[in-house]
């Protein structure tokens, strides 16, 4: 079963912050992690930091998860629900 985090919080909120210091407890450790991280622009630096952390990243650039992306991001979330190789996945969506 994947269990799946939804990361919530206004622009500066310390979403990333927060995930790179999850990303590394010792919880964590043996799991094996997918990413996704999405911001309206085409510049991702949340995914270049959390990158440093040595999980799978799915990047979702230049527009809104819900709003302009709900079909493909549905569609990958069914797609990783598939896989085997994944035991959890945190969603980072726009502000």
């Amino acid at each position: 079963m994947i269990k799946v985090h939804l990361i919530l919080g206004f622009l500066g909120a310390g979403k990333t912050t927060f995930l790179k210091h999850v990303l590394k407890s010792p919880e964590l450790k043996n799991d094996r992690i997918l990413l996704v991280v999405n911001v309206y622009g085409q510049e991702n630096y949340d995914a270049r930091e959390l990158g440093k952390d040595a999980v799978e990243i799915t990047e979702i650039t230049n527009g809104c998860l819900c709003c302009s992306y709900k079909n493909q991001f549905e569609e990958m979330l069914i797609k990783c629900a598939a896989r085997e190789d994944i035991d959890r996945i945190f969603i980072e969506p726009c502000p």
